[in-house]
């Protein structure tokens, strides 16, 4: 009789733990939105933390710090590995008003994509954070 205590079936936490899985339910359809509110132009900061929530509940968060490399030609997981960073981007780019979204139609990653949305977007509030700092400095009773 076969000793079962050697199996090395994972544990269903150990699947959700993967990057790579992906939920077959609709929760993790392309067209889907990561967000509740979409991103326009004017509330990024907001959009940003909840768009981040939303990833890091998906354990996709690493796609686009680049915490979660893309694996090496030849490496049997990086056709996955593309499939959920396109997906990753889905999810980003329709979590964007439309017209914003169309000047990010050339990344080529999802990596790619969060980080000319914080250049392009998290300095715009750099500098209205400075202007108003600046006006307060000039406050005085």
């Amino acid at each position: 009789m076969p000793d079962d205590s050697s199996s090395t079936d994972a544990s269903p936490y150990e699947i959700f733990d993967d990057p790579l899985y992906i939920y077959v339910t609709n929760t993790d359809q392309p067209s889907n939105t990561l967000v509740t509110v979409k991103f326009n132009g004017n509330n990024f900061m907001n959009w940003k933390r909840e768009a981040l929530l939303a990833l890091i509940a998906k354990n996709k968060d690493g796609f686009v710090d680049g915490s979660f490399k893309m694996p090496a030609f030849g490496d049997k997981s990086r056709n996955q590995w593309v499939r959920c960073d396109i997906l990753v981007m889905r999810w980003i780019k329709n979590s964007i008003e439309p017209e914003i979204a169309a000047t990010f139609q050339y990344a080529i990653s999802s990596k790619e994509l969060w980080s000319e949305l914080i250049e392009r977007y998290e300095q715009t509030n750099a500098v209205e954070i400075y202007q108003y700092k600046k006006e307060l400095g000039k406050i005085s009773q």
